[in-house]
């Protein structure tokens, strides 16, 4: 490969930085990266209730309901603030997990919405003050969505989504942007948004915060490339008689 081709890939890979692709027929990853996804905060759901509906020919919604029992909080202490049965944990009615998801049926993301309450408010371990008010721990507007399939091969069925924080107690915990890892614990999920489906009552999810690069991190990476493509550029002009 010519260093002009080189040169050409390094910028083509670096633009892709600003690309964001709203849906794929795989998991986006959330979680998978430490380093985009750190371990806290993070909101554990329950109980999850999973239905698919058709809307029209190409169209469908997802929909997800269940309770959101547990807060872990960013310092990485792996203590809870909110739980309804760990007597070590800060304790609390077990609130409510929403998610509404409007899909074309090859799975690509229309638009969607994902918020989480708190019955009773999140209380100390000993309930004897309360930590946060009773109400919305976080909402949030779908940015991206990624599915898989259950089988016996690869496991129960799973959707990752993330979303722009647009509310709530802890919004400016989790700063702009999150994501969940939602998995049914079923193989009821195939994969396919064609047909009408029902996970009842036994997915889980985990919902971290997103380490959005800073600007000033992207500039470093995008530079070295335009670096590269400017001294290509150079050395292919032809020199002066």
């Amino acid at each position: 490969m010519s260093w002009r081709n080189l040169t050409w890939l390094a910028c083509t890979l670096a633009a892709g930085l600003f690309i964001s692709v709203p849906a794929q027929a795989t998991l986006l990853g959330v979680e998978s990266n430490p380093n985009v996804w750190p371990t806290n905060p993070d909101m554990f759901s329950s109980f999850l209730t999973v239905n698919y509906s058709l809307t029209g020919p190409t169209t469908g919604v997802l929909t997800a309901s269940g309770v959101t029992s547990d807060y872990f909080d960013p310092e990485g202490n792996d203590n809870p603030v909110m739980d309804s049965w760990d007597p070590d944990s800060q304790i609390g009615t077990p609130g409510s997990f929403n998610l509404t998801i409007n899909l074309d049926t090859d799975g690509t993301l229309l638009s969607g919405t994902v918020s989480f309450a708190a019955a009773d408010g999140v209380w100390d371990p000993t309930l004897t003050y309360q930590i946060l008010p009773a109400g919305t721990l976080l909402e949030g507007n779908l940015t991206a969505f990624g599915f898989q399939g259950g089988s016996r091969q690869t496991g129960w069925g799973a959707f990752d989504f993330t979303f722009d924080v647009t509310g709530g107690e802890l919004a400016n915990v989790y700063g702009p942007a999150a994501g969940t890892l939602l998995n049914t614990m079923d193989f009821v999920f195939d994969g396919s948004f064609t047909s009408n489906f029902t996970v009842p009552g036994v997915g889980v999810a985990d919902t971290v915060m997103e380490v959005v690069p800073e600007p000033g991190s992207l500039l470093l990476m995008v530079f070295p490339a335009l670096g590269l493509w400017w001294g290509a550029q150079r050395r292919a002009r032809p020199r002066g008689g």
